[in-house]
Order: C-alpha cells, then structure tokens, then sequence
C-alpha cells in the first residue's frame, strides 16, 4: 500500500512537471495508460485533479482501474527530458553529493532507461551500497511507462561492476523485484 501511494506520489509529480505553450492541435497529443496496479490509491479526485496541469487534455479511470492520461506531444517531452534530467540530478548525487556513495566512481544508463551501471571500487564497496540505486529501479519502469512501453515489456537491470576488473559485484532487475513481492 505504501508502494503504490508513493507511486502515486510519483506520477503526480511527473504530470506536474509537463508544460505546454500554447493550445496544440488534436493530432499533437499523446495517450498513455496508466496500470491499475500503480493507480490503486487514486482517487477520482486526484484523477480530476490531473486535468489541473499544463498540458493534460484529459484523464479518466477506465473500468479495469488503469488511469487513461491524453497530453499535449509538447507535455510529453517535456516530462521524458525533466525525468531524465531528474536521474541525472540522482547520479550526480550518489557520485559527488553531499551523501555520495564512496564506493561509486561512475554511473551510467542507457537512452530508454533499461539498463544502468554501476562501476564502484571494490575494496570500497559494501553490499548496504546496493540499497542507494533501488530507485534506479523505480524510474526506470516511469521513464518506460511514460516513453509507451507496455506494462508486461517493462525490465529495468542494474548491475554494479568493480571499476577496475568489471567484475560482477551486484546484479537485479526489476522483474525480479516485482516477482518476489
């Protein structure tokens, strides 16, 4: 329950990054599905509440649960380059930040958010490491979500390699995760 609150919590802050400058025309919008099992604690007002935003044109509860989003194209890049942005913001954190791993040397994902790595110094690294990049697996699913990605297509791996040998120090993935709750 906590899970999908916070997931939840998530979207909404997604869809309240997106803007739009101007009023496009119909065949500039984009339609995303948003799963039951991520929307189980909206309600119909936080789904009214949606419309609020720049650049969502509708949103509505379909029958199953899932929560149908139609945003403006411009919205919809917007909120792909602000969540890419946002990771970006997450690693620099991790490697240089107040709270940096010091353990992590680099860390690097791919463009459709699948696949992140960890390159981390060996003797450094302890396994309570791991426990900063599980959110690693969270925004990558979003990203996908939000990118068109059916839900049953949605794998996001990380793996965290030793920098000098690329020796495999961790590895999970998403469905795993999800498979094991």
């Amino acid at each position: 329950m906590k899970r999908s609150i916070g997931l939840l919590m998530a979207i909404i802050m997604i869809l309240s990054l997106m803007a739009c400058s101007k009023p496009p025309a119909q065949h500039d919008h984009v339609t995303l599905t948003l799963p039951a099992e991520f929307m189980t604690e909206a309600t119909d007002q936080d789904i009214e509440d949606m419309m609020d935003e720049d650049g969502i044109v509708d949103a509505s509860r379909n029958e199953d649960g899932s929560v149908q989003v139609v945003l403006t194209k411009q919205a919809h890049e917007n909120t792909l380059k602000d969540m890419k942005s946002g990771t970006d913001d997450v690693i620099r954190g991790l490697i240089e930040g107040e709270n940096a791993v010091a353990s992590f040397r680099e860390i690097t994902y791919n463009d459709d958010h699948t696949a992140f790595t960890v390159l981390a110094d060996k003797s450094l690294y302890s396994e309570w490491d791991a426990f900063s990049v599980i959110g690693f697996y969270m925004s990558g699913a979003i990203y996908q979500l939000f990118a068109g990605v059916p839900v049953k297509d949605i794998d996001v791996t990380v793996r965290i390699l030793d920098y000098q040998t690329e020796e495999e120090l961790l590895s999970g993935s998403y469905r795993e995760l999800k498979d094991a709750q």
